[in-house]
């Protein structure tokens, strides 16, 4: 079965509020030898563990429920899902894991509010995992996770910027070692401010794969600050395209740049 051709099933059921202290996940997906496996964390923090086994007929997936302490809801830290027994053989079978929709404490997290990182940040299809070397990543949407009580500022800034320039040559990912500071930007990128995301490339190649090189290095830096704990009110992000209005150096176009705006 092919790791790109399953459709995820859209969630338009509502369920019931979750209580004070508990996470819930509607998951589904495709078996090979036994359903998918998971792990689930919050930021470096181990919650839970689950198999969806048998795979439901329900589009609404199975749900699985966490209870877990009001202090460890207070928190800014992202939700992590991992997908911990990949198994695939081409022509045979293949295992995935799909994330249907989520809830902590009352939040609502559809599918697309979890953005799955493959190993070097390039974003994946949302809410399906296909494989073990990914994971899926969903930000408080108001800061934190604890409703009503937001720790967000009374006027926040939404000044804050940077530029990452550290893409190798047809490479999407950022270099992690040499990434600027982010300290500014991840202050302030508290659920109050949006974001504008523009990505660039080098006038090297063919124009359109370019464009589609630098949309692709925006979208990975804006899932790297998701993953480090940013959320923002609003999100744009923009495939600039090649350019040589950096400089003469092909290195100095390969790059981000992220604006926060009010």
């Amino acid at each position: 079965m092919s790791r790109l051709a399953i459709a995820l099933v859209s969630l338009s059921l509502a369920a019931s509020p979750a209580a004070a202290g508990e996470i819930s996940l509607w998951l589904s997906g495709t078996a090979f030898d036994g359903g998918p496996s998971f792990e689930l964390l919050l930021g470096d923090q181990a919650i839970g563990e689950g198999t969806v086994d048998p795979i439901p007929t329900d589009p609404a997936g199975t749900r699985f429920d966490f209870n877990v302490s009001d202090d460890v809801l207070q928190s800014r830290a992202p939700l992590v899902i991992r997908f911990t027994n990949d198994k695939y053989e081409e022509g045979v079978g293949d295992r995935n894991l799909f994330i249907l929709k989520g809830q902590v404490n009352g939040v609502e997290l559809g599918s697309e509010s979890f953005l799955v990182l493959e190993p070097d940040g390039r974003l994946g299809t949302s809410g399906q995992i296909f494989s073990g070397q990914e994971i899926a990543v969903a930000a408080p949407p108001g800061g934190i996770w604890m409703a009503g009580q937001p720790a967000v500022a009374a006027k926040p800034q939404c000044d804050a910027s940077v530029t990452v320039t550290s893409f190798e040559l047809n490479g999407a990912a950022p270099t992690i070692a040499d990434l600027p500071d982010l300290t500014a930007l991840l202050d302030q990128a508290k659920g109050e401010c949006g974001v504008v995301v523009t990505g660039y490339s080098s006038k090297s190649g063919p124009a359109e794969w370019n464009k589609t090189l630098s949309q692709q290095r925006a979208a990975a830096v804006l899932a790297l600050l998701v993953e480090r704990g940013a959320t923002f009110k609003s999100q744009e992000v923009v495939g600039f395209g090649p350019t040589d209005q950096f400089g003469r150096s092909e290195t100095l176009n390969r790059r981000v740049v992220v604006q926060l705006v009010e």
